[in-house]
């Protein structure tokens, strides 16, 4: 798995994409209730809006080469 984090790390966007986003936040009249930070959580925000919840994290769990099996369905 640290492999798999180095190689996201890597490709990441830097410190600077999240500290706008938090002023972006900061400076808000009205706040909303989540903001993506950077590509990759557009993305996920984009596919959110039409995958089911489970089967983006079976996705994500594949992709951080973890267990695809929830600790519910592990028994």
């Amino acid at each position: 798995m640290t492999k798999v984090v180095n190689q996201a790390m890597a490709t990441a966007d830097g410190p600077d994409v999240v500290a706008e986003v938090v002023l972006q936040v900061a400076r808000a009249e009205r706040p909303k209730l989540r903001y993506p930070a950077g590509k990759a959580a557009g993305q996920l925000q984009f596919m959110r809006s039409f995958a089911p919840a489970r089967l983006l994290e079976t996705g994500i769990r594949r992709a951080l080469q973890l267990e695809t099996k929830r600790p519910s369905q592990a028994h």
